[in-house]
């Protein structure tokens, strides 16, 4: 049978609970913030002891709407060429961009880009951010004619007129700015 020193024991123990100490303080943690979204020229962060826990989840940057046949009137455009206010999903810091995609339109229709025709912006603490949208969209209208056109005055006679979008249903994706945290 073997004796150990209890002096060398109780240094190897000491050893030991020091290595182990030196081990976990350099042993990466869970962060305990939220990830920050997405920008331009991001970095990879300044906590190499940290890393995300497997259920986090990144701020979102896009807000996405759709009309719905149980919201039959929610995304469509009204006979005065206008959409009823659109809130966003999230509110935005900043002017997002807009992206709208008319959804089945009538093949005779010869839409003319929407447009941002109204912000709706937060209230209280959030009067200050981008709540939502007015769409402007408006599309041409042919004169009915079945005259050959040729000749400047029957042309002018007959041009296409602009005239409000009544009825197109669309889809709406707002996106924030990459360039601002």
């Amino acid at each position: 049978m073997q004796v150990l020193n209890p002096a060398a024991v109780a240094a190897v123990e000491e050893i030991t609970a020091a290595v182990l100490a030196a081990v976990r303080k350099e042993m990466p943690r869970p962060a305990s913030a939220v990830p920050r979204p997405e920008r331009t020229g991001a970095a990879i962060g300044e906590e190499p002891n940290q890393y995300a826990w497997g259920d986090h989840q990144h701020p979102r940057l896009t807000s996405v709407t759709a009309g719905t046949a149980a919201v039959p009137g929610s995304h469509t455009i009204k006979s005065d060429g206008l959409s009823p206010p659109i809130i966003f999903t999230r509110l935005f810091t900043s002017e997002p961009g807009v992206d709208i995609m008319p959804i089945k339109p009538s093949a005779s229709d010869i839409l003319l880009p929407p447009y941002v025709a109204e912000w709706v912006m937060g209230t209280g603490a959030d009067a200050d951010k981008f709540a939502g949208v007015v769409i402007g969209w408006r599309k041409l209208q042919m004169t009915t004619t079945t005259a050959t056109v040729l000749n400047v005055t029957l042309l002018a006679s007959n041009a296409p007129t602009q005239v409000p979008a009544a009825g197109v249903r669309f889809s709406c994706i707002a996106v924030a700015r990459s360039d601002m945290s």
